[in-house]
């Protein structure tokens, strides 16, 4: 291994470890616990549209990255990006 690349890896490690202790959970995680937790969250899926549920369970749930969902939908990454940030703003805003 390059010297480059283990202090990449380092680095990343130290970042992970630092995150994990302050309790800061990622954006990802945030919305799954929260869709877990929130006795109505079926009240507030009604709120989303199909597409919206879709892309929202393949990327947060499923964990397939964005462009696959794109191709799947016909759509471009950024077109899906935009869809689920609004998806998540109808939940969190509801």
């Amino acid at each position: 291994m390059t010297n480059n690349y283990k202090r990449k890896l380092r680095q990343r490690r130290y970042l992970e470890k630092k995150r994990q202790s302050s309790g800061c959970l990622s954006r990802k995680n945030r919305l799954k616990d929260f869709l877990e937790t929130c006795p109505d969250y079926q009240r507030k899926l009604h709120l989303l549209t199909e597409e919206e549920i879709d892309i929202l369970s393949s990327y947060y749930f499923l964990g397939i990255p964005l462009k696959k969902i794109a191709d799947k939908l016909g759509l471009s990454a950024e077109g899906v990006r935009q869809k689920r940030e609004k998806a998540i703003k109808k939940l969190l805003l509801s």
